[in-house]
């Protein structure tokens, strides 16, 4: 004899599954969307590297600049 309440977990159990066919797809299709931005936003970096040179340099010094003090602010901040 089973359970009643184990019983009443595998129904609602299945009924989860039931509810959720499909999302294995949208996963994977999530994770390609993914892939795919980040390999054209390294082709597009490059490219601007090549063809842009100084405005790509100008813009790592200040993206370097303001990371370094948001880590020092975010450090000082945990440790407060």
């Amino acid at each position: 004899m089973i359970n009643p309440l184990l019983q009443l977990f595998r129904i609602e159990h299945q009924r989860l599954h039931e509810k959720h066919r499909g999302h294995e797809a949208m996963h994977a299709e999530m994770v390609l969307i993914l892939l795919g931005t980040l390999v054209i936003a390294q082709i597009l970096l490059v490219q601007w590297k090549q063809r842009h040179f100084h405005s790509y340099q100008v813009w790592l010094k200040l993206e370097h600049n303001i990371m370094q003090h948001e880590c020092c602010y975010l450090h000082v901040a945990v440790l407060s």
